[in-house]
């Protein structure tokens, strides 16, 4: 994810990559923190209840790779199941998600 152009061009990548990570299966919000170089730090993802947290962080690891040839340490992926009852549309919106 690092950027020559400044860090508002890291910003627009680190956009492009969460939207990348929404779209794989069970992901529903993704966030993805970067240094003052837009180098990724930490990533958090919130996924349905039924999705593999072990395989999801295996699955960002791999398209972050495959889409960008960013490597991302899985230690700094993090993946947290949305709670059973919660609805779905109130994470989208971002209303579950800190």
């Amino acid at each position: 994810m690092s950027s020559a152009n400044g860090s508002e061009a890291g910003s627009a990548r680190a956009r492009e990559a969460e939207a990348l990570l929404r779209s794989l299966h069970g992901v529903i919000l993704a966030r993805i923190a970067t240094d003052a170089h837009g180098h990724v730090h930490e990533i958090r993802v919130l996924v349905e209840d039924d999705a593999t947290p072990e395989l999801v962080a295996r699955d960002v690891q791999s398209a972050l790779l495959a889409r960008f040839g960013t490597f991302v340490d899985l230690g700094s992926i993090h993946v947290a199941p949305l709670p059973r009852g919660t609805r779905s549309l109130d994470a989208r919106n971002g209303n579950s998600f800190a």
